[in-house]
């Protein structure tokens, strides 16, 4: 299961309407916490950019994060960091 600390921060982080951008890198989540990470940009609409840089992921974790971010339509996503994840 996800990291409980990992949900309350997104909760908190989905009620903040100005927010654009979110750094996550070097933080050992892994693919089970990308549904949570998810949340944000199904919720924000302001939401631009993302940094997971670093962290735990597998190829097929990353596919279908970025498969949930196309469905979500959120254009405004404009750099998704995923660099040594």
């Amino acid at each position: 299961s996800p990291i409980p600390k990992l949900e309350k921060l997104i909760d908190v982080l989905t009620q903040s309407p100005s927010l654009g951008y979110i750094d996550l890198e070097h933080t050992s989540l892994e693919d089970k916490d990308l549904p949570v990470v998810s949340r944000l940009f199904l919720n924000q609409k302001n939401l631009y950019r993302i940094w997971l840089e670093k962290n735990q992921f597998t190829e097929e974790g990353v596919q279908k994060f970025l498969d949930a971010l196309i469905a979500s339509k959120n254009s405004r996503i404009v750099s998704i960091n995923l660099a040594g994840s």
